[in-house]
């Protein structure tokens, strides 16, 4: 006989995963995390004239995804194309960033 998985099962394992590692701590501080977000921010046109308004600790996917903060600003910045803009930064736990950049059609 064959032995299949429940779908209210398999459905309480996915949305259990992520709290399975609530408890994991970011190998970079929130602190550090901060300092990165704030020199990215410093180096577009008016970063200057902007704010961190929040800092979330998040995983890029439900299963399996990498932990990253991700960094919102207070406003939109110009963003290397000029049609789009950058809303904020994703800060991978090695310390590299790559920008969030929203295009004209995501306004």
């Amino acid at each position: 006989m064959k032995k299949t998985i429940s779908p209210f099962i398999a459905l309480l394992l996915v949305l259990n995963a992520p709290l399975a590692r609530a408890e994991e701590k970011p190998a970079l501080s929130i602190r550090e995390a901060v300092d990165i977000a704030e020199k990215a921010k410093a180096l577009r046109e008016n970063g200057d004239k902007v704010s961190i308004v929040s800092l979330t600790f998040e995983r890029t996917s439900i299963l399996n995804g990498k932990a990253v903060w991700i960094a919102k600003w207070s406003a939109n910045l110009p963003a290397n194309n000029p049609r789009d803009h950058e809303i904020g930064v994703q800060i991978a736990m090695d310390g590299s960033v790559k920008h969030i950049v929203k295009g004209p059609a995501d306004k």
